[in-house]
């Protein structure tokens, strides 16, 4: 009996493109001859790039159900496509607990706390502090500027002054929250790297501008069931100016609630 053999020609494997952290924590596309094969490699790391930015990860509304992994420390849920950590590019969540704009804190998804505001002294006039937290700092090499800010208050709670950091230099609250039309409800403040910014003001949604137009933040108040008050989302660029676009959130609001 002659057994007849069906021969299969093999196609040439090709290296399927593996995700990696550059040193800019930015994420490219290289070949490595160490990971899975696969037959043919019909899209090129331009192509796999624009799906998987396309399929990234989405935020919830609440805190998720349960502790992701969170290698990357951004903050958010590993990408469901590769399986693999959000890259430090951002954007950031951050959960604010307390309606108090004299007291409160925020926190990223994994529960790391990112800032406190608090209350330093009532006596004779109010002072507080906003602090920039090294357990979430840490996690984001690219952030810059000031740890922390502190309010000095007038008389009554009246308009008084800020100081960033160990800074000898203060400068007005009023400054801080620059009007530029009589009727609009925008407010404009300078960064200590000397951009200006404004803060698009709403009842319930606050947008953080920059000098492009470009939203780099963006602040809003949490639904019912949630338990935490509201949650700021920043972009990466913003992070050189995260203590400043925090110290002028917290300025805003309470300048809502005194009606300055």
């Amino acid at each position: 009996m002659i057994r007849v053999g069906l021969v299969i020609p093999l196609i040439p494997s090709t290296p399927i493109l593996r995700l990696v952290r550059s040193p800019r924590s930015d994420p490219e596309y290289v070949s490595d001859n160490r990971v899975a094969w696969i037959g043919k490699a019909e899209w090129d790391a331009k192509h796999i790039s624009s799906a998987l930015q396309a399929d990234r990860c989405t935020l919830p509304r609440g805190r998720p159900r349960g502790r992701h992994v969170d290698p990357g420390g951004c903050g958010r849920p590993p990408d469901p496509r590769t399986g693999m950590p959000c890259t430090m590019s951002g954007p950031y969540v951050l959960l604010q607990f307390s309606a108090d704009p004299w007291n409160a804190r925020f926190e990223d998804l994994e529960g790391r706390l990112a800032f406190t505001v608090n209350m330093v002294e009532e006596d004779p006039n109010l002072i507080m502090r906003i602090t920039r937290e090294a357990q979430w700092a840490q996690q984001h090499p690219d952030i810059m500027g000031p740890s922390n800010s502190y309010f000095y208050f007038g008389p009554s709670r009246a308009q008084g002054y800020l100081v960033y950091g160990n800074s000898s230099t203060s400068q007005q609250m009023a400054n801080a929250r620059r009007q530029k039309k009589e009727s609009s409800t925008s407010r404009y403040f300078t960064a200590q790297n000397g951009k200006e910014y404004k803060w698009r003001i709403a009842p319930q949604r606050f947008e953080c501008v920059d000098g492009k137009g470009v939203v780099v933040a963006t602040w809003e108040t949490s639904q019912l069931e949630d338990e935490f008050h509201a949650r700021i989302t920043i972009k990466h660029a913003a992070l050189a100016v995260v203590t400043e676009i925090i110290t002028t959130l917290t300025l805003n609001r309470i300048a809502q609630v005194l009606n300055w």
